[in-house]
């Protein structure tokens, strides 16, 4: 279509300068390849294209810093007070069900917040694996090691993900006429646990940041991103 409409065009302009089987090699600049060709040559153009791609790059990448920026800042923010139950999301486990130093962290925040006083129950939440150890048992046989009585230890073995995790906690408070809940995770995973429990009808959420950072979570700051993207719009994960 884009070739018929230059043809018809090509024997207007001819019939009003020359004549309508004007020979367009005199008129090389109205070709439709010499006009790409021109396009591609020309220094203004590139020049222009290369404006855009920088500006949309940069633009990109200063989105990216001022979202990882404010998931740090509300990741370091904690909301604590005296809530129903405090609930762990689930990390690596390893084959001998030994607790990740990041998942132990978790725990151990949760341990502290128990004998504090600020939560009479503690939820665990996880799935199976990689290592093909359940997270959640691991978990709870952590936090008895710890002196936690068996009996304010909930477990939850469909914590697959965040979203899975919240729809446990908010079934349990349903059932225990609780209305409230504070996450324990690392920082840049709160932003996205605290959505997931709003999204739940949970409105009482309260954070508790782990103690230990390493040089990966820069890493998962910038990972959160897209991640909060997509459960904003879909909640699943």
């Amino acid at each position: 279509m884009l070739v018929a409409r230059h043809r018809r065009t090509q024997r207007r302009l001819c019939g009003r300068r020359i004549h309508e089987d004007c020979p367009w090699e005199k008129y090389p600049i109205l070709s439709i390849g010499n006009l790409h060709k021109n396009k591609r040559n020309d220094p203004i153009m590139r020049l222009r294209f290369t404006f855009l791609l920088r500006g949309a790059l940069f633009a990109g990448l200063g989105l990216a810093l001022a979202g990882a920026i404010v998931v740090t800042l509300f990741g370091f923010r904690e909301t604590l007070f005296a809530a129903d139950a405090a609930v762990v999301p689930g990390n690596q486990v390893f084959p001998d069900g030994v607790p990740s130093r990041r998942l132990a962290a978790r725990l151990d925040r949760a341990v502290a917040l128990y004998r504090q006083g600020s939560c009479p129950v503690i939820i665990v939440s996880g799935g199976i694996g990689r290592e093909g150890v359940d997270e959640a048992r691991a978990m709870a046989s952590y936090l008895f090691r710890r002196g936690i009585p068996e009996h304010t230890v909930v477990v939850d073995s469909s914590g697959v993900n965040t979203a899975a995790t919240a729809r446990f906690a908010a079934r349990w408070l349903s059932e225990n006429n609780g209305s409230s809940i504070i996450v324990v995770s690392q920082f840049f995973h709160l932003p996205r646990t605290m959505l997931a429990m709003k999204k739940q009808g949970i409105s009482s959420t309260g954070t508790a940041r782990a103690e230990y950072h390493e040089w990966r979570d820069v890493f998962s700051v910038f990972r959160e991103l897209p991640a909060l993207a997509v459960y904003f719009f879909r909640g699943d994960i």
